[in-house]
């Protein structure tokens, strides 16, 4: 049987049905890898339905007048075995088989002197037999060049693997104007695909918000993204949206597509999930039990049990990511890793099924529990704000923790990841959302140790004495003391009552507060705490300068500075600098205010106590304000503003802002003070704590004051362009000239007055879900569940559940993920 030479030009490119999106960087890039002489062979890798296939025929189509012999595609979905990679190569080629002569031999032999680009498209199934055809070819061809899609790299020597990036895609609720949205590669295939499903389908003010978040939570990935747009004549932007938690389901496309694998989403993922080996599909299901990615050391803990090993799973790991099923991210100094949205749904699925998913939740909980309780001790140090980041990081596994164990009554977990995050909470401005883990944790009457109840009903009253709800302050603390009192824990009651008397003060209850104060440091006194003690005398020198006895305050607020000396405390030092500082503000000592405030900045700053430094700078403002020296207070002032934007403390912000506004005024700079106030104000809508809703009438005066003499035309025009910048611009408005600053981008989202575990409730009302559906969703408690309807009812103003379903509805509220 003899050699059937290919034609001196061997096109064979498959005819591309539909327009390319976006993909300009990436085909640049490919065709500058490939147009390289030492370049031989490129491997497009990653998931299922990226593109990889798409991309590889786009960049060919541009490429094929650089080889003189052609580009020959082979299309390898289809094989099944082994040993027909070659035939299929040769077929492709027009190279008949020659008898007694292997094709690993006889290929390279004639394509030796053959100038062609040679495509092996889907090779991840057959990786074994493509990487040796390859590397023979390669070896004999010197003329020939290779580019492959693949799920992993093919292992070749010399070749460059070329990852394929997802579509870029909104990264939150942020952008609605249409114009802007579209900018979006991955909003741009939506809406074409959208057309050519249903020719009128526009993108306008009404669907864009929904289109969006369809694009972000299906991770920018163009298969999902075409056959979401295919169900456009069917369904709404928004009901598409609102159905994506059962997106494997959803996303099989009305039509057919050519490739079999790739009719459904759910058929792409199963096409490489049938690929892996045993021990790997045990890691990718274990895997979904994280949320928002994880580190290596966490997923060591959590997955290395029955069947994985330890030392395994950095082993595992690495061959999850060359198959493109697990996407690392370089974080700071180590790498965070996750899956892609719909593998995290495929996989969690599967981990059900099998019956892992109680175990793999709870050892996942155990795990963010004992983070939780390292961070809880270095959130007093000097690491405040490493650790404060840390748990940023990681809180949508913090969420999926408590969500976890709160909906299984595993109470221990719940309560004490609670009671662990609430100085975490307070610190970002997560009260509300911190109170309500709390309370559906609390709601079981079982599972939990008395101590960690009584730490939790502790922290259930910080936070909710936080957010001005002293009623349900003084329930919770009382539990809280009474528990304490069953188990005989000294230090806890006096630590209860000194909480206690906090809240009766800012009830007004002056003398109910002074005697549970007294009897917090009576008790301390017993046990000989000095450092109890030192706290009680904080608190009591503050009842004290509230009522105007500054003599008495300071007397105490000096005492306390000696026991926190005598035991090196330098937080409580610092503190008790501070207070005695704001003394000496109010007695107009201002050069005393001036010393206490910078001695205490001082200690703070050497702890890396940079929450406490930037709350002294802000005193310092106002001490320099007061004197009269403006522009010394406007520097005070902007050091604050940054280190609060810094740590992400939102109501720092915003207060700092507020009084470079005040600045401003004070200096008849009234179009800058306008700006600043419209700033604070979208933040004070976007801060959950009630602090920030305090009546504030020296600011209102102020702010009509700058209306009148602007005018209204002015000053509302100033204030748009303030509620619109970007935080960066608002800091940099501060301080620049105002003609220099550019609008933002993107105006601001209308601000959203709901939790995060309220937006998830809701997002289930407007699906039509009851009380126990939502209960057993999220779980929580079906009574949880009643007091969040509740709220939001009243938070949004409306009287029923439909009024809520069109409220979700308009504004494409998603739930948190």
């Amino acid at each position: 049987m003899g050699i059937v030479e290919p034609t001196a030009r061997q096109d064979n490119l498959p005819i591309a049905l539909s327009s390319l999106i976006g993909r300009e960087q990436d085909i640049a890039a490919i065709r500058a890898s490939l147009s390289r002489e030492t370049a031989r062979m490129l491997t497009l890798t990653g998931p299922g339905g990226v593109g990889k296939t798409r991309l590889a025929l786009e960049a060919a189509l541009c490429l094929r007048d650089s080889f003189p012999n052609g580009v020959t595609f082979v299309d390898l979905a289809a094989i099944k075995e082994t040993g027909l990679v070659a035939p299929a190569v040769a077929s492709a080629v027009g190279v008949r088989e020659q008898q007694g002569r292997p094709l690993l031999v006889t290929l390279p032999e004639v394509l030796a002197s053959h100038a062609m680009l040679l495509i092996f498209d889907s090779c991840e199934h057959v990786i074994g037999p493509c990487a040796e055809l390859a590397e023979q070819l390669l070896r004999v061809c010197p003329d020939l060049k290779m580019l492959c899609t693949s799920q992993q790299r093919l292992g070749v020597q010399g070749e460059i693997v070329y990852p394929v990036p997802a579509l870029q895609a909104p990264d939150t609720d942020a952008v609605h104007v249409p114009h802007e949205l579209t900018r979006f590669d991955a909003v741009r295939l939506f809406a074409e695909r959208a057309v050519g499903a249903s020719p009128n389908f526009v993108v306008d003010a009404t669907n864009a918000p929904a289109i969006g978040r369809i694009c972000r939570q299906l991770d920018g990935m163009p298969l999902a993204i075409e056959i979401a747009a295919g169900w456009i004549p069917t369904l709404t932007a928004d009901q598409i949206a609102n159905r994506l938690d059962d997106r494997l389901r959803l996303l099989s496309p009305p039509g057919r597509l050519a490739n079999p694998r790739q009719q459904t989403l759910r058929g792409a993922i199963e096409w490489s999930y049938d690929l892996l080996d045993q021990r790997e599909r045990l890691l990718f299901t274990r895997l979904s039990v994280f949320v928002g990615g994880c580190t290596l050391a966490a997923i060591e803990t959590v997955c290395a049990e029955d069947g994985i090993t330890e030392p395994d799973i950095i082993h595992l790991l690495s061959r999850l990511v060359d198959k493109s099923l697990v996407i690392a991210e370089e974080h700071g100094s180590e790498n965070r890793y996750r899956l892609l949205g719909t593998l995290r749904l495929y996989a969690r699925e599967k981990l059900v099924a099998e019956g892992e998913a109680k175990r793999l939740h709870e050892r996942h909980a155990w795990h963010f529990l004992e983070l939780a309780e390292a961070a809880e001790r270095e959130l007093w140090g000097p690491n405040l704000e490493q650790w404060l980041r840390r748990l940023e990081t990681e809180h949508e596994n913090l969420r999926a923790a408590l969500r976890w164990s709160v909906g299984q009554g595993s109470t221990e977990i719940a309560l004490g990841l609670g009671a662990a995050l609430c100085r975490y909470w307070r610190l970002r401005g997560h009260a509300g959302e911190g109170l309500s883990w709390l309370e559906g944790g609390l709601a079981w009457n079982t599972g939990a140790s008395v101590a960690t109840r009584a730490k939790a009903l502790e922290a259930a009253g910080l936070l909710a004495r936080d957010r001005i709800d002293y009623v349900a302050a003084e329930g919770f603390l009382d539990g809280c003391l009474s528990l304490r009192r069953e188990i005989g824990d000294m230090r806890g009651i006096a630590l209860a009552l000194n909480h206690l008397g906090t809240v009766a003060q800012f009830q007004g209850e002056s003398g109910r507060a002074g005697m549970l104060h007294e009897e917090s440091l009576s008790l301390f006194r017993k046990l000989d705490d000095t450092r109890g003690i030192a706290l009680s005398l904080m608190t009591l020198g503050t009842m004290a300068q509230l009522r105007g006895d500054r003599d008495q305050a300071e007397a105490q607020y000096g005492e306390a500075l000696q026991l926190f000396s005598s035991i090196d405390d330098t937080h409580g030092v610092a503190a008790s600098l501070n207070n005695l500082g704001n003394l000496a503000c109010a007695r107009l000592d201002y050069d005393g205010a001036d010393d206490l405030y910078t001695r205490s900045m001082l200690l703070f700053g050497g702890m890396g106590e940079k929450y406490e430094v930037a709350s002294c700078l802000r005193n310092l403002s106002g001490v320099a304000r007061d004197r009269g020296n403006l522009e010394q207070a406007k520097a005070y002032c902007r050091d604050s503003l940054n280190l609060f934007v810094a740590l992400g403390d939102t109501f720092g912000v915003m207060t700092c802002l507020e009084m470079l506004a005040d600045q401003a005024a004070r200096q008849n700079d009234l179009e800058r003070s306008a700006l600043l106030y419209a700033a604070s104000e979208k933040l004070r809508g976007a801060v959950s704590e009630p602090r920030a809703r305090r009546h504030d009438p020296e600011r209102e005066r102020t702010s009509l004051v700058i209306r009148e003499h602007l005018g209204e035309r002015d000053f509302e025009r100033i204030s748009e362009l303030g509620r619109s910048l970007t935080l960066e611009q608002v800091i940099s408005a501060s301080s620049t000239s105002l003609g220099a600053v550019a609008s933002s981008p993107f105006p601001p989202a209308e601000a959203n007055p709901l939790s995060p575990r309220e937006r998830e409730v809701a997002a289930l009302i407007a699906r039509g879900h009851t009380n126990r559906q939502i209960a057993a969703e999220l779980f929580i408690a079906e009574r949880t569940v009643d007091t969040h309807v509740e709220h939001i009812l009243t938070k949004l103003n409306v009287g029923s559940r439909s009024q809520v379903a069109a409220w979700i509805a308009e504004r494409g509220v998603s739930r948190t993920p």
